[in-house]
């Protein structure tokens, strides 16, 4: 698409040289139990803040704990068009070290410096669709380090 002068700005998918890594980080469960389906930063297409978007298919664990020097969003949607508001699963989210339940379609505002993780999907009955996003065209994590149960 980037032949005409917006075509750029028609973003899919995972660019080439991610898709191993991401492939990898979703069969060891790395990520979360879940398949990215698109990713993009500045990086990639210049102009562009960070956004991945994926499914959350089966139940799991993103064990990253990590910060980040700037705002984040990250957002769960259940996949019944006749029920948006309901995720039929059930999430179990660490934001600044408060373990919150989240049942229902929803948003999390994450302020720059708070720690948050792991995630822990611990029921999920329907596909749910995730996002995230910062105002920034990278996304970095500061202190990650991997939860332990």
């Amino acid at each position: 698409m980037s032949e005409t002068k917006y075509g750029k700005n028609i973003i899919s998918g995972i660019p080439d040289e991610l898709k191993e890594q991401f492939t990898m980080r979703e069969e060891t469960q790395e990520g979360g139990p879940g398949k990215t389906m698109l990713f993009t930063n500045g990086e990639y297409n210049p102009g562009v803040n960070f956004f991945i978007t994926g499914w959350i298919s089966k139940e799991g664990i993103d064990p990253r704990i990590h910060s980040h020097n700037h705002d984040e969003y990250m957002g769960f949607f259940g996949s019944d068009a006749d029920h948006p508001e309901e995720l039929y699963g059930e999430i179990e989210y660490t934001l600044g070290g408060e373990e919150h339940t989240i049942t229902k379609s929803g948003l999390i505002f994450i302020p720059a410096g708070v720690t948050h993780c792991p995630i822990k999907y611990k029921k999920v009955g329907k596909p749910i669709f995730c996002f995230v996003t910062t105002p920034t065209p990278c996304c970095v994590n500061e202190n990650e380090e991997k939860y332990q149960e």
